[in-house]
């Protein structure tokens, strides 16, 4: 008797051998749309602006999609603790590229090999916040903390729903249950350990552990997006001028 091995499994294995562990939590039917689902399955979700692109990667796995990588002046954290600059990846093929200038919502997954924090699809990984140029830091945070959209997402942070393959690989990074302060009170990133261990600066270490908070069980959330703009590919072009980081007030 012959055994077949299923279709999907190749597929996953082959989308997670190639690096894209994203599209594979997609195809495995993990609903990103969900955003206790959103918040699991991200190891970072913060507000930043697009200051400028810095570079790209070649089709690679079985996608073989290239993808752009953009600097990100980062304004608000909802999950983990981001400052300064960070750098974001997003896939080109298909998907409306970051506009250099504007800030956004992202939603996530950390790529430490790379050392770029990945937005691969469209929303709910990436949400435009505004287009406004001019907003210091201070104004895109006033605004944010007044959006729905990063209020719905806080609100089910403490019932994230963690993928099954982040807890086998030991990458459950910035978990509500985990979250922890160093001896600065600070909350402790854990995609900025290791990217600090990689450059042999010390960690942090945990001072404080932060008990979860009794949250409320609630149903599956999908909270309204803002209205993208039409898909298209993308085409090669010579990348815009760096965007000023946040203006002080």
């Amino acid at each position: 008797m012959k055994h077949h091995i299923p279709i999907i499994t190749i597929f996953l294995t082959a989308l997670i051998a190639g690096g894209f562990a994203v599209s594979a939590c997609a195809s495995s039917g993990t609903n990103r749309s969900d955003d206790r689902v959103l918040m699991g399955s991200s190891h970072n979700v913060f507000i930043g602006k697009v200051v400028r692109e810095v570079g790209t990667t070649p089709p690679r796995g079985v996608l073989k999609l290239s993808s752009s990588q953009y600097e990100v002046d980062v304004a608000l954290n909802i999950k983990g603790n981001l400052k300064g600059i960070v750098t974001v990846s997003q896939y080109e093929k298909g998907y409306i590229p970051l506009e250099i200038g504007s800030t956004y919502l992202f939603a996530a997954i950390y790529f430490s090999e790379e050392g770029y924090y990945n937005v691969p699809t469209r929303e709910p990984d990436y949400q435009l916040l505004t287009s406004d140029t001019s907003m210091s830091k201070g104004q895109v945070v006033a605004l944010a903390e007044n959006n729905s959209r990063v209020k719905a997402l806080r609100a089910v942070y403490p019932n994230e729903e963690i993928p099954g393959y982040d807890i086998r690989d030991n990458r459950t990074y910035n978990a509500y249950a985990s979250r922890c302060l160093d001896a600065n009170g600070e909350l402790i990133d854990d995609t900025v350990q290791i990217a600090n261990e990689k450059k042999g600066i010390a960690k942090a270490q945990c001072v404080t552990r932060l008990t979860p908070e009794a949250a409320p069980t609630q149903p599956p959330v999908a909270t309204p997006l803002v209205t993208a703009k039409p898909t298209r590919s993308v085409d090669p072009v010579q990348p815009p001028p760096p965007a000023p980081v946040f203006p002080s007030m």
